[in-house]
């Protein structure tokens, strides 16, 4: 396990040169205070936990301290915003510091996000908040927990230095983690300010770090090779989106990671009633990145990167991995729904109950994860909280005997099919009301609830002592509202 100043960081991205970013300095918090600090990402990085005990870890995620390995680097790229194009947008806030190789052999990115202003930062500050800050440690750690391939971060620190958002917030620094911080947006830079030397560049880079496999090919197969892996990654990512009621809330292509990564938390949710057209972003007044549109709209971006990849990826390579898309996403989804339901594989018969299923909880607005967690109490007849949830009792009774019919095949008891249940259905979640009590807590200068919310997070399917208020529908006032991108 390394100690802090013995991180071993690698430069390989900041090596392919200026037109690729810039290389500065954060402007680092001195008075930076340790919020949170996630043990299990330290050691997936070969970082010894009990380095969170030293003040140079505040100052490190502060951005005030950097092992001597470190070179930071602001990265370049551009992207489609809610559908319009923007040629230069770029690392406005964020600092790469350098590549790690984990404790399972991957490469990854350790990328420092508030750490002032970049030469992308346009018209902002290159800070982060503590409140915008807090949501994506805890929904990277959440998403990951559930299965769902996300960035994930290390620690985060907050600053007395203010922050000018809709109010003015505490300043704070995040420690993240991804496999890559290149997005669908950074190949777009290239190819539309016609740079297609840089853009096969980064191509050959991105072979050469994520993709082993394809030494020895030409880089048009190599491309391919990635188009297809790109299909198939974001397709399954966004099939878990949907099996869990996450809302992202702002799916621009410079927030979609190349690798399928849940990636840029901004106005996230997760669902509350289930509400297809959910849209918890308020700058989306036309609801494109709503909850049900999700799936389309990741279509709609990897387009977009098959455009930027063009003529390097043969226009029928990109064609023939575009029509996989749709049946990638339904059996990921088909999959995903089934073990919900308790069934060890999908089936006409599970998906039928699924969808079945889904259009009872949105006529009746029930709450998504609170009726999913309160089957496995659903063993000889529904539930009296779940029928408390779903209002048409004819309907509610109707499913569930076909539901349990189903499931009698398999053969399992009651104690091993309600074993399943809960194994896959989560009673804790980041809900908005909770996140926003953290917020709250951690900006009066109490951290124990965001530690608290971590463990939750990270361990969301086991009943835990004094928790059972935070596994529960929220109250009206408590129902999630739309939020700023600033979140």
């Amino acid at each position: 396990m390394h100690r802090l100043e013995s991180l071993p960081f690698t430069s390989h991205y900041a090596s392919l040169g200026a037109d690729f970013g810039a290389r500065l300095d954060p402007d680092g918090y001195e008075d930076a205070r340790l919020v949170a600090f996630n043990p299990d990402v330290a050691r997936l990085i070969g970082l010894d936990p009990n380095q969170a005990e030293r003040s140079e870890m505040a100052l490190f995620c502060g951005g005030a301290w950097l092992p001597t390995s470190s070179q930071p680097f602001a990265q370049v790229y551009a992207g489609h915003q809610f559908g319009g194009w923007s040629w230069r947008l770029g690392d406005g806030r964020g600092l790469l510091l350098g590549e790690l190789t984990g404790s399972d052999g991957r490469g990854y990115d350790l990328h420092l996000k508030g750490a002032g202003l970049t030469p992308w930062s346009r018209m902002g500050d290159g800070r982060a908040v503590l409140r915008s800050t807090l949501r994506e440690f805890i929904g990277g750690e959440a998403l990951a927990a559930l299965g769902i391939p996300s960035t994930r971060s290390l620690a985060f620190a907050v600053s007395s230095q203010p922050v000018q958002r809709e109010s003015v917030e505490p300043g704070a620094m995040l420690l993240r983690l991804a496999r890559t911080h290149i997005r669908f947006g950074s190949f777009e830079y290239f190819t539309h300010n016609q740079m297609p030397e840089q853009r096969d560049r980064l191509l050959s880079h991105v072979l050469e770090r994520h993709f082993p496999e394809t030494v020895g090919l030409s880089l048009a197969e190599g491309a391919a090779h990635f188009f297809r892996h790109a299909v198939a990654s974001t397709a399954q990512m966004i099939a878990g989106w949907q099996s869990v009621g996450f809302v992202h809330g702002v799916m621009n292509t410079d927030n979609m990671s190349i690798l399928g990564e849940s990636f840029d938390f901004g106005p996230y949710a997760f669902l509350d009633a289930y509400d297809p057209e959910a849209c918890p972003n308020h700058s989306d007044p036309q609801g494109r990145y709503r909850f049900s549109n999700q799936p389309a709209v990741g279509f709609w971006n990897l387009k977009c990167l098959a455009a930027a990849l063009l003529p390097t990826l043969a226009k029928d390579d990109a064609i023939a991995a575009l029509e996989d898309y749709a049946t990638l996403y339904q059996v990921a989804w088909e999959t995903r729904f089934a073990a919900r339901l308790g069934f060890r594989r999908p089936s006409e018969l599970s998906t039928s109950l699924a969808q079945a299923w889904l259009s009872l909880l949105t006529q009746n607005r029930a709450d998504f994860h609170f009726c999913f967690r309160r089957l496995s109490l659903s063993s000889s007849a529904p539930d009296p909280e779940l029928q408390d949830q779903i209002a048409d009792s004819v309907a509610l009774e109707s499913w569930w005997q076909d539901w349990r019919q189903a499931l009698s095949a398999s053969g399992d008891d009651d104690e091993t099919l309600n074993s399943r249940l809960d194994a896959v259905n989560p009673l804790y979640l980041p809900r908005s009301w909770i996140l926003q009590e953290a917020i709250d807590a951690a900006s009066s200068g109490d951290f124990r609830p965001v530690r608290d919310l971590l463990h939750r997070s990270q361990n969301p399917y086991a009943e835990i002592p004094g928790a059972a208020v935070y596994s529960r529908p929220p109250a009206p006032s408590q129902a999630c509202s739309e939020l700023s991108c600033s979140s």
